[in-house]
């Protein structure tokens, strides 16, 4: 379980993460594009609503 957490130093506490330049530019890019929030339709069609729960999962808080 430790090893979903990230790296951590000696007192436990998160290592700062490194982003990749080409990764920090397409992130500034996407940003810069966007212009207004992004929307997800759910479309219920029956089932074992496993895909409702990863999409509520995506839209509620950690």
């Amino acid at each position: 379980m430790s090893n979903l957490l990230g790296p951590r130093d000696a007192n436990g506490i998160p290592a700062p993460m490194t982003v990749d330049e080409s990764i920090a530019s397409m992130k500034a890019s996407l940003l810069k594009n966007i212009k207004r929030s992004a929307y997800v339709y759910r479309v219920d069609c029956g089932g074992c609503n496993g895909c409702e729960i990863e999409i509520f999962a995506t839209l509620s808080p950690l």
